[in-house]
């Protein structure tokens, strides 16, 4: 019942933004525009009325059961629903017009192909699969269940520090879902929604620098192609969300700085500027890694405003300010009354940021972001990839791996330069949108420099249009693009790839590629190198696909165009198939059958978190060895039906990524279970991630009120509202040396297992 709220409340955001948009938008743009205009915007309505929901029942503690906030939902759901009433003849409007939406026959088909066999599939990964990415498992969803647990979105004790100083809106989001279901079944949606929002946009961001139909179409494409993008979407990571918000300050800021902004009513200059500032305001809550993508635009955008719009910039840029705080302020209150400072602890924010600054550094970050997305599955061509990036390091006099420009997550070495071609949410590269946006760039090159050097080039590229155009036979449109103009010197097969206006937008698109190009020197510039920061550059990539997308209409003829689109839909379907098979076919054996251990993160030299470090040598534990053991096999590996088969079990597909830790962490579930403790303490190292959300997962099976809290972490979170100074664990779950955990527990019996220790506790010392 719950759910459905949350639902019919998204639903009826749709159908309030029809209306609102038809109502301050009278200049409307072609149906299919209006429609993706509508989604964004409702978006960005629900997004925010839950950042103020979970904010303002967060005060009051009122999180911990899904009563409050679907109240809200349901209070939310009644006032849009007035609002749609009083402007229903508006929605009747926009409703009249959606018959024209993707009216071209071959653009039609095409989406058909897009939804049947890329869209489908996403979301039946989306939904039938849980969440079991690293960080999904150690902090993206631990913290969503530690706030349920507390009542509130305030910080509390915990070890990992990524559960408190990360921007936490996308997490936001999934609360709702976790609530209201008590489990983790729709979690993967909110990105995928994120997803469409994103096709939506780009499509938007083409059309207004003067892309058609089948223009459009490729920048869809060319975002499903890229394979980071596909493995991201049914997850609960945040990197395509946060596009979705750059994209949309990116669309609605271009649209207020338009040459013919002027003549831009009062209504439309005010919805453009809100949507700019929400977009602004929830992008940094989300991730604050777009930071350098979007300040070049603020920039321009202020240039361009306080020449059109006179002193109404001010207004502008105060919404601007206004989106920043509302949606910021409150987390950088948190982090400075926890630790001092605006972004989190001090030796946090060393880990990701560069230590040093120069054009050496911005070069060496640059080049290595790029590099690793030129992996392709060629070995030796990856080497040779690697081994030239090290030259070119050495000739000009740079360090390679620089330790204080080069993520070394929690260790003493940096993390190495990674030259494997993998498929994967955070590390596969994208090789197609470099290869596509470098053959773009140079065919603009070497026609700049043809119009520089020849003046008549220009004269003779016109008359062969002419004269090309005066041997094909006119065409009756009965596509998208029926209502337009035609232009005398562009066939009606060209309409389909690039519209009347692009002539005028040409100027702008160059300059929006120039700022997300120094965008992405000033994120070289202040941010480490990462061997997974092709999430973190993902907004910035997809950005450049405007520019690919109208480069290639420009290049190729309507015919190769729709040669080449299903091309790209061919290269999106193998990357789903593969998807598909490897999330279907995981085999939970694997985790007992295997030769080698083989860790899932980057493990520093030091030895101080081997559980077996706190087993020996120490005649207070009784030890015993847990091993596998045949009741745990017989309950959890014996097929006896194929409905029971690993295909259909949701237990294991937690632990596809590290099969290592599953036999870990169902022995010690139903060894808690056993011993029947509820009070659960969690002492792990944050040199490992070890994964605490599958406990939470595993433990609530078994249907009971289980309370579990961090019981070591740093001295300064004893000031967070949440931490409990009473409570006293029954059993603990660690990989710490024993000097930390006897310190503060008196241990009455020990479980050792391979990777972690479950210890049974007689109480504080």
């Amino acid at each position: 019942m719950f759910i459905t709220i949350f639902i019919l409340n998204f639903i009826i955001c749709f159908l309030f933004s029809c209306a609102a948009i038809r109502y301050f938008l009278p200049k409307r743009p072609t149906p299919y525009a209006a429609f993706y205009e509508t989604f964004c915007v409702a978006c960005l309505i629900f997004a925010t009325e839950t950042w103020f929901f979970i904010e303002g029942l967060s005060v009051f503690n009122a999180l911990k059961t899904p009563e409050p906030l679907a109240l809200l939902h349901f209070l939310s759901f009644l006032i849009l629903t007035t609002g749609t009433f009083f402007l229903r003849y508006y929605l009747v409007l926009f409703f009249t017009e959606w018959r024209y939406i993707v009216s071209d026959p071959f653009l039609r088909r095409i989406v058909l192909l897009i939804i049947i066999f890329i869209l489908c599939p996403l979301f039946f990964i989306t939904v039938y699969y849980p969440p079991c990415t690293a960080d999904s498992m150690s902090y993206h969803l631990p913290r969503i269940l530690h706030w349920i647990k507390n009542g509130n979105v305030e910080m509390y004790p915990t070890n990992y520090p990524r559960q408190l100083y990360h921007q936490p809106f996308a997490e936001y989001l999934i609360l709702g879902c976790e609530l209201f279901l008590g489990n983790d079944y729709l979690d993967n949606t909110i990105q995928m929604v994120a997803f469409l929002g994103v096709l939506f946009t780009s499509a938007l961001l083409i059309r207004h620098f003067g892309g058609g139909g089948r223009c459009q179409i490729i920048g869809c494409l060319l975002i499903l192609s890229a394979p980071i993008v596909l493995f991201e979407a049914p997850t609960t990571q945040t990197d395509i969300i946060l596009t979705f918000f750059f994209f949309n300050f990116l669309y609605f800021g271009l649209k207020l700085s338009n040459t013919s902004s002027e003549s831009l009513s009062q209504r439309e200059q005010l919805f453009y500027a809100v949507c700019m500032g929400i977009s602004l305001g929830l992008s940094l809550n989300t991730k604050f890694s777009i930071a350098p993508f979007e300040i070049p635009f603020c920039f321009w955008f202020g240039l361009r405003y306080l020449k059109i719009y006179r002193k109404k910039v001010l207004l502008i840029y105060g919404f601007l300010i206004l989106g920043f705080f509302i949606f910021n302020v409150l987390y950088f209150i948190r982090n400075v009354q926890t630790c001092g400072h605006l972004f989190g602890p001090i030796h946090h924010q060393k880990m990701v940021r560069n230590l040093r600054f120069g054009p050496d550094v911005i070069f060496s970050n640059a080049v290595r972001n790029i590099g690793m997305q030129l992996q392709i599955p060629n070995e030796t061509v990856n080497q040779y990839n690697k081994r030239f990036l090290i030259q070119l390091h050495h000739v000009l006099g740079i360090t390679w791996g620089d330790p204080q420009i080069s993520y070394m997550g929690v260790g003493t070495i940096p993390y190495e330069y990674e030259t494997v071609f993998i498929l994967d949410d955070y590390r596969s590269g994208n090789m197609l949108l470099i290869l596509l946006f470098s053959i773009v760039s140079l065919t603009y090159c070497s026609n700049q420099c043809r119009k520089l050097f020849f003046p008549n080039y220009r004269k003779i590229e016109i008359q062969n249009t002419e004269k090309n155009v005066s041997k094909r036979k006119t065409k009756k449109h009965t596509g998208e693009l029926s209502n337009q103009k035609i232009n005398s010197t562009v066939s009606s097969e060209n309409q389909q790839l690039l519209l009347p206006e692009y002539k005028h937008q040409h100027r702008y698109l160059i300059i929006y590629i120039w700022l997300l190009i120094f965008g992405f020197l000033l994120f070289s510039a202040l941010f480490r190198w990462q061997p997974f920061g092709s999430r973190l550059l993902l907004p910035n990539f997809l950005g450049g696909i405007p520019f690919i997308a109208i480069g290639l209409c420009r290049i190729l003829n309507a015919k190769r165009i729709s040669q080449f689109i299903p091309l790209l839909l061919g290269i999106s379907f193998l990357y789903v198939v593969f998807m598909v098979a490897n999330s279907m076919f995981f085999n939970p054996l694997d985790a007992i059958i295997r030769t080698e251990t083989k860790p899932v993160v980057n493990q520093p030299e030091t030895t101080q978190g081997n559980v077996n470090h706190l087993t020996q040598n120490n005649p207070m534990i009784d030890v015993d060895i847990s091993m596998i053991n045949p009741e745990l096999l017989e309950n959890y590996f014996v097929v006896r039906s194929f409905r029971d088969s690993y295909l259909f079990h949701r237990k294991y597909k937690y632990f596809r990524q590290a099969p290592i830790y599953m036999i870990d962490h169902l022995s010690i579930s139903n060894k808690i279970n056993e011993l029947g403790a509820t009070k659960i303490g969690m002492a792990l190292d944050i040199t490992y991630d070890r994964w605490e959300y599958p406990f939470w997962v595993l433990l609530r099976d078994f249907n009971r009120n289980y309370r579990i809290e961090w019981v070591i972490y740093p001295e300064n979170l004893k000031k967070s509202p949440n931490y409990d100074p009473n409570f006293v664990p029954e059993v603990i779950i660690t990989d710490f040396p024993p000097d930390v955990v006897l310190k503060l527990f008196d241990i009455e019996h020990a479980w050792k297992y391979e990777h972690l220790v479950l210890l049974k506790i007689k109480g504080r010392k």
